[in-house]
């Protein structure tokens, strides 16, 4: 489940949802990034300390927790489908990518508080 968090930057305020952000890099009308893609640059800019893994024999899955400072990311890969689920503050995920993915944070539209 996603916050929407708010916070000061200098004049405005952001409204920031995490699962909205993850749905616009998977999302045809956002970036398109597959699951793969998403996990692949995650594993380059996340310290391997922040990930769990856990492969699930009895549905042929796979699950990947990644848990960074006030944000996580649970990723669900199963034979018949793949899911990923953003929970924490999205504030802190905005300025995580503000930092460290810049493509997703330049081309996302952040919305302001009016």
């Amino acid at each position: 489940m996603s916050n929407v968090n708010e916070q000061k930057n200098g004049s405005k305020k952001f409204i920031v949802n995490g699962q909205d952000v993850i749905d616009f890099m998977l999302g045809d009308l956002g970036l398109g990034f597959s699951v793969d893609k998403i996990v692949e640059t995650l594993k380059m800019k996340v310290d391997s300390d922040c990930f769990t893994y856990e492969e699930n024999k009895e549905n042929l899955g796979k699950d990947l927790d990644i848990e960074v400072d006030g944000w996580s990311i649970k990723i669900e890969q199963k034979v018949e489908s793949e899911k990923i689920t953003f929970s924490g503050d999205g504030n802190d995920f905005r300025k995580w990518l503000e930092k460290n993915w810049k493509e997703v944070h330049q081309s996302y539209s952040w919305r302001y508080e009016q």
